[in-house]
């Protein structure tokens, strides 16, 4: 006999799809989907930036880093650098910003909304060291020391350095920003909430979700 089939898998099969998806939806807390989702976020900023890096100045990865083993693309190095070098300030920004954005009795900000202040904090940091880059290698002067940035290198290695040395300096002050910026809507929000009712949809804070009431039991005159 052939055994029923249950959406879900084995696991969907064993305990049942609906305790399944019940089950991952209580894991997937509103603060592991901002950690979770600022880590993402920047691991593919980081690949993505290291993508063009390597293609102004390939020995920036080739010379400049210690070689992943097993890989000799400088592209699938630059992407593997990147990657590992986006976990642990993934995680601490992403765990900070949650923190900020979710913990506490008070009404809490979205995730799309708190996803949203990441996305701009990585728009800035990328600008940021866009302008620098391009202007170090146009006028072959850095605006940091000789100790980071060697002034015999080629216009593409001070360039690359350049902008990297930028997106560290701005992506650190960005993160902050956002956290604080973060800190400031929940404020707002919990003001304006207490002044003129509940935040509307578009506001950054949603309310604390809240049991329903209990239903009313008709008396003997209502059946």
């Amino acid at each position: 006999m052939q055994p029923l089939a249950v959406p879900g898998g084995p696991i969907g099969a064993i305990y049942g799809t609906d305790t399944v998806a019940s089950g991952v939806r209580s894991l997937l807390t509103p603060l592991v989907q901002i950690t979770l989702g600022t880590w993402l976020l920047v691991a593919l900023y980081a690949i993505a930036h290291d993508q063009y890096i390597v293609r102004l100045s390939e020995e920036h990865f080739t010379v400049g880093h210690a070689p992943v083993p097993g890989v000799e693309d400088p592209a699938l190095q630059a992407a593997a650098l990147a990657f590992g070098a986006s976990i642990l300030p993934g995680f601490a920004f992403g765990l900070a910003l949650a923190v900020v954005c979710c913990e506490g009795p008070w009404s809490a900000v979205s995730v799309r909304w708190a996803l949203r202040a990441v996305g701009v904090s990585l728009v800035v940091t990328e600008g940021a060291s866009l302008l620098v880059g391009a202007s170090t290698y146009t006028t072959g002067f850095s605006p940091y020391s000789e100790r980071w940035v060697a002034p015999s290198a080629s216009p593409e290695a001070m360039a690359a350095q350049s902008i990297q040395l930028t997106a560290y300096v701005v992506g650190a002050l960005s993160a902050g920003a956002a956290i604080v910026w973060a800190a400031v809507a929940r404020w707002i929000a919990i003001r304006c909430q207490g002044s003129s009712g509940p935040p509307g949809p578009s506001d950054p804070a949603v309310p604390r979700s809240s049991p329903p009431p209990p239903a009313a039991i008709p008396g003997p005159e209502a059946r």
